[in-house]
């Protein structure tokens, strides 16, 4: 890559958001000191205590979400594709994203063609907190 000019700066968090970009406020990044594996355990535990379960069936947002982070990807790649072609200084994560972006894109595809639509609904979903009405991740 040629170092004619500043690096860019994407108009993109590094953290996705979890509502549609057009009213999305962005998560901010992790940057706060690493866990050990006892601290992370109580903090797992602590977490886990505070959610509460939903009950019944809610409206799929797997899909969606899977298509909004698409978006975005997408929306990064051409953004830094385009500084490419105007020999701008890249980041080691851009650059990344560039050379393995079709395997995103694999992943992507892969998920809606395997996924069964009713598969979300079989996973437990919490009704509280900045994930409600999200599927529990273990």
């Amino acid at each position: 890559m040629a170092e004619t000019s500043s690096p860019i700066t994407l108009n993109h968090s590094c953290v996705l958001p979890r509502t549609a970009p057009e009213s999305a406020s962005l998560e901010q990044p992790f940057r706060d000191e690493l866990l050990s594996a006892d601290q992370l355990e109580r903090h797992a535990r602590n977490l886990a205590a505070t959610h509460k379960l939903a009950v019944g069936k809610v409206a799929d947002k797997l899909i969606s979400r899977l298509s909004e982070n698409e978006k975005i990807l997408q929306a990064t790649y051409d953004e830094v594709a385009a500084a490419v072609v105007k020999n701008r200084r890249i980041s080691p994560a851009a650059e990344w994203l560039l050379d393995n972006f079709y395997l995103l894109e694999e992943q992507i595809h892969s998920t809606r063609r395997l996924l069964p639509r009713s598969y979300s609904q079989e996973l437990p979903r919490l009704t509280n907190g900045p994930a409600a009405d999200y599927p529990r991740v273990y």
